[in-house]
């Protein structure tokens, strides 16, 4: 089902978003990596289109940064503040997604 702004509910579809999520940022991890400038940052947009089809706006602001770092670009040590901030977002996402499937009600 879709809401006011086109995006995915993400309630019942946060176990897909995490699996495409996990896919499309492990990309973004390797290509960080190697390095590789180009393929860095096509796996940024990508993992930009995941979040918007599921309504993430915390997420497309961690990739904007990321973006805008790959724009910048001095060099490869200048863009691991904002790749911090991604990993830590995705630990978060993973852990609390974790926590509330283990929850049941009596």
């Amino acid at each position: 089902m879709k809401t006011k702004n086109n995006s995915i509910q993400t309630q019942d579809n946060l176990p897909l978003f995490l699996q495409l999520f996990f896919k499309d940022y492990f990309k973004v991890k390797v290509n960080f990596e190697l390095q590789e400038f180009e393929k860095l940052r096509e796996s940024i947009e990508t993992l930009v289109g995941t979040a918007s089809a599921y309504g993430f706006r915390r997420l497309n602001i961690l990739c904007g940064e990321l973006l805008e770092g790959c724009n910048d670009l001095l060099d490869w040590n200048s863009l691991k503040p904002a790749m911090i901030r991604l990993d830590s977002y995705f630990y978060s996402l993973e852990t609390n997604y974790k926590q509330t499937t283990a929850y049941k009600v009596c």
